[in-house]
């Protein structure tokens, strides 16, 4: 096994100059470090990362706490934040809630007792990370995408309520007043977010809110597909939908095309977030997206200033906002006889692949 002593004779240079260079240490020249990491690389060291954090009470390793390893938006932040901590010399290791609060706990603890030197987490209850929290006060905590109930860590979050708003006011603009909310659970931040921008953007318009029905299920096409079917039986008179998530969006628009409604000349469809398939289904999907690049730096960057003692201990509240992308999936409203009879009808379901179903399935 090829030791510490063995990659400072090779590159030349001190012990401690090896050990600071591999954790990242800024006294270091950039040219020495990239020499001794070569070095490393070329003869397969690997550091002992448990002694060295018992040692160090640093494992340079932060966690990453997400609800699903599916989802592209949180998988492409991990990207970012990753790249982002690798600059300041740190690794970053994932696990999955799968959206379970016990799973949830598991992970946090398991990380902890790891000796990671922080988390990012992406809450999937109110209570976040209370339980971490009460075990092991002093390790930095900064939620990512979602925010839990406590005041107590910080977060780095997208103006969702905001975004949600601009949806509605684009839809009003082109002449809908019986638009639909299909989003996630209420016991998520982002849901809770969402409604109520949907609601100040129908308020704004002097839009009765029961003119326009809300639906919460689960994050997942089908849940929405099948929430889209219920809705439109019940309240045939909605022209517009907003899908307030990606996997959401393709769920819609699986139901629509079962029962035939051509978007957007009979149903407008607004999705949230921005997967690569909205800019290539036809129509494309107009939506409201989120900085995801500009979240994960600013996560990062946070997290490093915490592990610095850079910033004041007061928790911070980062809301990054995001903007709207008007493409093709929305039009004005058509008269209600148009589509009456396609509403009542849907269409037999073939077991033939859409884009649009395969797009559902890649992305979150």
């Amino acid at each position: 096994m090829t030791t510490i002593r063995e990659v400072a004779r090779v590159s030349g240079v001190g012990l401690g100059t090896v050990s600071r260079a591999l954790n990242g240490d800024p006294r270091v020249r950039p040219e020495t470090r990239a020499r001794v990491i070569a070095v490393a690389e070329q003869l397969g060291y690997r550091p002992n990362v448990l002694a060295q954090a018992m040692r160090t009470k640093s494992s340079r390793t932060v966690g990453l706490i997400v609800p699903d390893l599916q989802n592209e938006f949180f998988m492409a932040g991990a990207e970012v934040v990753q790249h982002r901590l690798a600059e300041s010399g740190y690794r970053l290791i994932i696990g999955c809630s799968d959206n379970q609060d016990h799973l949830d706990r598991n992970i946090l603890q398991s990380m902890a007792e790891r000796r990671v030197d922080a988390i990012l987490h992406v809450p999937c209850t109110p209570s976040g990370s209370t339980s971490l929290r009460e075990t092991f006060p002093d390790l930095p905590v900064v939620e990512f995408c979602r925010r839990s109930s406590r005041d107590d860590v910080d977060s780095v979050i997208g103006d969702e309520e905001v975004g949600a708003a601009d949806v509605v006011t684009h839809l009003v603009g082109l002449g809908h007043k019986h638009i639909a909310l299909i989003t996630g659970p209420t016991t998520l931040s982002t849901s809770e977010a969402r409604i109520r921008g949907f609601r100040r953007g129908l308020q704004a318009a002097k839009i009765p809110l029961r003119h326009c029905p809300i639906a919460s299920v689960e994050f997942t096409s089908h849940a929405a597909e099948n929430a889209t079917e219920e809705l439109l039986q019940r309240h045939p008179e909605v022209t517009a939908i907003f899908a307030a998530s990606s996997r959401g969006t393709a769920g819609v628009m699986r139901a629509l095309h079962h029962r035939r409604l051509a978007v957007p000349e009979q149903m407008s469809v607004v999705g949230f977030l921005d997967p690569d398939w909205f800019d290539s289904v036809q129509p494309r999907v107009t939506c409201f997206k989120l900085p995801l690049g500009q979240m994960g730096t600013a996560a990062a960057v946070l997290l490093v200033e915490r592990l610095n003692h850079a910033v004041p201990r007061r928790p911070r509240r980062i809301v990054i906002p995001g903007e709207l992308l008007v493409r093709d999936s929305t039009a004005p409203p058509k008269p209600a006889a148009a589509t009456k009879s396609a509403r009542a009808r849907p269409a037999k379901t073939t077991t033939k692949t859409t884009k649009t179903q395969a797009a559902g399935r890649a992305s979150g």
